[in-house]
């Protein structure tokens, strides 16, 4: 037979304060392995434009033209792109960096330097072409 009233310390909870909840919760994400993916997205975020495009509320450019002409203004799809390259070139030095981790293994160690390389060679490489669209090369 169950007991009625059990004294057991997981069924007798305190109820927690939100402060509490919200302490957890914080340092619950600080200590997670996301965390930093979360840093090195927010921070491509930033660096893409994101502000000036809040801010600014720039129009919406119909047809084939994803960047503004000039490099005084930016639309919504210029910075999801440059968000995108950002995020490519870390990805391409995450795994430049990883690579040194594998050298028992040379050829994975090889084969991780390499694409890592061309991840970040091409993104660099779009990033340059956009630059130098909006220039008016």
């Amino acid at each position: 037979m169950k007991p009625i009233l059990s004294l057991k310390r997981d069924t007798m909870r305190v109820p927690r304060s939100f402060h509490d909840k919200v302490r957890r919760l914080v340092q619950d994400i600080i200590s997670s392995e996301y965390f930093n993916y979360l840093v090195v997205a927010l921070a491509a975020l930033l660096m893409s434009g994101v502000i000036y495009a809040v801010v600014e509320q720039p129009r919406v450019m119909w047809g084939d033209v994803f960047f503004y002409p000039s490099t005084l203004g930016q639309t919504w799809a210029e910075v999801i792109i440059i968000a995108m390259s950002y995020m490519l070139c870390f990805i391409g030095m995450y795994l430049i960096y990883k690579s040194h981790r594998y050298l028992y293994e040379p050829k994975h160690a090889s084969i991780m330097m390499i694409v890592g390389t061309l991840i970040l060679f091409v993104s660099l490489v779009l990033l340059m072409i956009i630059y130098g669209v909006k220039r008016g090369w």
